[in-house]
């Protein structure tokens, strides 16, 4: 798979969706951290905020979060925590202040610099990450990736990092948000830094096993913990998986079935009381189906205006337009679409216009 370098992605994505508009002025976005999900790598961020007007910078609970398909081979995914969050509302309630404790050492220009290699040097990891057997130089683009993280990262953002994507970090082997830095002797300073380097992965290795030793009594709690968490995260990623998908979409069109069936008897003449039971009990179906739907998150739309916005609209049937002015407009809507934190599940189907020139 082919991946296409972040900073074009993100770029792409703020131009195509109007970051800045979407997510507020003042939304800033974490650093990415690559997410394997079904075959496909997601470059992954959060969107929180900052106030720069009290004495100390303070900021806020992430509020927003998105995924950028790697290879550009499809839409970003995004979704406000208000919807779908990523992490345990009840332990980080929205709207919370978090700690700003960037090293009082750095200078706007100095954090500047380093993020930008930060980018580079995040760049050159995710096309390799989750591999395991690595050559020295990718074990060096891993130590200094981890150096880079742990200077520039606010560490009030730990757990929503790690909550992202725990298997990632599991295989940078640097624990959030309980583990910083790792101490090296001051008597190794003069190993060459092929070596050095070395010796601080195997630093954190050797702390990341006496951490996990410390935390989980034997190594199937460990494992299950980690499981869980990781499950936890990617049900709180809001996506339905594809079989749960195949599953609303059937739901769905038994909505569309029962509403035409109940359009085709509303247009008949009264044929007494039992008419009017049928179309009640088609009713109640079709309001316990949408409800059904609407507790998994996953709600009816229908687009304003009178053009046909594909993706979010297709078009079913055409009929002859009468003028040039209707070409490729709306001409019914046959069905709504349905979304899930943003994303389609089915887009609304419509009827549309074509003009032919006699």
């Amino acid at each position: 798979m082919e991946l296409i370098p972040f900073h074009a992605l993100f770029e792409d994505a703020q131009k195509k969706y109007d970051l800045k508009k979407a997510f507020g002025k003042n939304a800033m976005f974490s650093s990415p951290i690559p997410v394997r999900r079904e075959g496909r790598l997601y470059d992954t961020l959060f969107a929180y905020e900052i106030d720069y007007t009290e004495r100390v910078p303070v900021i806020t609970r992430p509020f927003a979060w998105l995924m950028l398909p790697c290879d550009g081979g499809a839409d970003m995914l995004y979704a406000w925590c208000s919807i779908v969050d990523f992490i345990n509302t009840d332990n980080y309630p929205l709207g919370s202040i978090l700690a700003a404790d960037l090293p009082k050492a750095l200078s706007p220009s100095k954090v500047e610099k380093l993020r930008g290699e930060l980018i580079g040097i995040y760049e050159e990891l995710r096309g390799f990450s989750y591999q395991e057997n690595l050559n020295s130089g990718q074990i060096e683009v891993i130590v200094r990736y981890k150096e880079l993280f742990l200077q520039l990262c606010f560490s009030g953002l730990y757990p929503f990092y790690h909550s992202m994507s725990p298997a990632f970090f599991r295989w940078l082997r640097l624990p959030l948000p309980e583990m910083r830095t790792a101490h090296i002797p001051k008597d190794l300073a003069n190993i060459g830094d092929y070596e050095y380097n070395l010796l601080i992965l195997e630093t954190l290795q050797q702390m990341t096993k006496q951490f996990q030793e410390r935390i989980a009594e034997d190594g199937l709690k460990q494992k299950l913990f980690d499981d869980i968490n990781e499950e936890l995260a990617n049900y709180r990623s809001g996506f339905v998986d594809n079989a749960m998908l195949s599953l609303v979409r059937d739901v769905i069109s038994l909505i569309d079935s029962m509403t035409r069936s109940l359009k085709t008897f509303e247009g008949k003449e009264d044929t007494g009381e039992s008419r009017g039971k049928l179309m009640k009990l088609f009713d109640g179906v079709i309001t316990d189906l949408t409800d059904m739907l609407y507790r998994q998150g996953i709600d009816p739309y229908e687009m304003p205006g009178g053009d046909v916005q594909v993706p979010r609209q297709k078009v079913i049937t055409t009929q002859p337009a009468p003028n040039p002015g209707l070409d490729k407009k709306i001409a019914a809507r046959l069905a709504p679409g349905w979304e899930k934190g943003g994303r389609v599940i089915r887009p609304e189907h419509v009827s549309a216009y074509l003009y032919e020139k006699g």
